[in-house]
């Protein structure tokens, strides 16, 4: 079971009022890349994705947002930090309004930050450290296409040293 999957399990029973829709389409996520267009590495717009291709939502891209070389240690090839982003975007089917759109970006937020926070998980990157400082941006619900959409972004930060 990926890391992502056991978080998703653990969050899931903590949102009783997420659609059972939601709760599959949070822990099924493909990272793997292969079976659907799902995940992305690369700043993608997922609205102007979908006009070009069949994407599987919810829609997954991440990229480095900056890097700042810092040089502390100066026997490494490379010393300072970079900033991710991860962004989620959902959507909804526009047939009527729904009550509730914030539960599965919470369940979202809890699975993204278990993985964060799991020394296992981040002690597998080698040279790389998790320094804490994130930041968490919630789209205003939109209409794209056919759909509603919503992206919850993360922003986070690790120390490199290579």
């Amino acid at each position: 079971m990926s890391a992502w999957a056991h978080f998703a399990s653990q969050a899931i029973p903590s949102y009783p009022e997420l659609s059972p829709d939601d709760q599959d389409r949070l822990a099924n996520i493909d990272w793997s890349g292969e079976q659907v267009k799902q995940v992305f590495q690369g700043q993608l717009n997922p609205s102007d994705a979908e006009e070009t291709a069949s994407l599987v939502f919810p829609v997954v891209v991440l990229y480095v947002s900056s890097v700042e070389h810092d040089g502390l240690e100066k026997f490494q090839s490379y010393s300072g930090t970079v900033d991710f982003v991860l962004d989620f975007t959902w959507t909804w089917s526009s047939s009527g309004p729904r009550k509730d759109y914030e539960t599965v970006l919470d369940a979202t937020e809890d699975v993204v930050l278990s993985c964060l926070h799991d020394q296992g998980w981040i002690g597998s990157f080698s040279g790389m450290t998790y320094t804490g400082e994130n930041s968490i941006i919630r789209s205003p619900l939109s209409s794209a296409s056919r759909n509603w959409q919503q992206s919850i972004t993360f922003q986070f930060r690790y120390g490199v040293d290579i």
